[in-house]
């Protein structure tokens, strides 16, 4: 299969494209995705390891679920285009592995939320070694797994900043998160230091750290 078939809804269910590409390896052109309702898990794993596909559909959406995102793209090793997620309020999970491995992808999408859910950008760019976009993490606080390997591998990344005041790691928030990023860069973290207010060492060591405005 070399190009999918329309899916014109605009209101989804739980479930309703669960893994319904995953493995077409052949697929090179994804279909219109529409919905601006969406549900739990609708997209998991829709397009996996779909390797020949370079552009990802539009995603609408901005009020999200669970799982809805997660692994949707994940080892689309030809995916060079990102779709925006225009989200703000973001949900547990939710956009875990969603592009791991699309090791062509050099412009991440914006991620504007303020406040974080659990595991919720999880493994997102794991393995991602040509991003080289600036990425921008505005949110205060952390939680359990938020940032767990989420650019893991990501080689050529030069610029991160956060707004959370500490990198403590007690809730496996920042687990590997930045391991393998090994070039010269900026990472902007209020406290402007690699050691954080409790003592972590979770920012990225190759990148110089400076204050950002509280």
């Amino acid at each position: 299969m070399s190009q999918a078939p329309e899916l014109p809804a605009t209101t989804l269910a739980n479930k309703c494209y669960s893994t319904m590409f995953s493995e077409c390896v052949s697929l090179e052109k994804a279909p219109e995705l529409p919905a601006t309702v969406i549900a739990f898990h609708c997209y998991y794993s829709m397009f996996y390891n779909c390797k020949q596909l370079k552009e990802a559909p539009k995603l609408p959406a901005e009020n999200i679920y669970d799982g809805c995102y997660s692994s949707m793209f994940e080892k689309c090793s030809s995916l060079v285009v990102l779709p925006d997620l225009p989200a703000t309020e973001i949900a547990d999970n939710c956009y875990s592995s969603m592009f791991k491995d699309c090791a062509l992808a050099e412009t991440a999408p914006a991620l504007p939320a303020m406040s974080l859910a659990r595991a919720c950008y999880d493994h997102m760019f794991s393995g991602c070694s040509s991003l080289s976009s600036p990425i921008v993490l505005p949110a205060e606080n952390l939680e359990y797994k938020c940032y767990n390997s989420m650019f893991q591998g990501c080689s050529n990344l030069n610029y991160i900043e956060v707004g959370v005041m500490t990198l403590d790691n007690q809730k496996n928030a920042t687990d590997r998160w930045v391991e393998g990023i090994d070039g010269e860069g900026l990472f902007v973290f209020p406290c402007g230091r690699k050691d954080d207010k409790k003592g972590g060492s979770q920012g990225p060591t190759k990148l110089t750290t400076v204050s950002s405005p509280l």
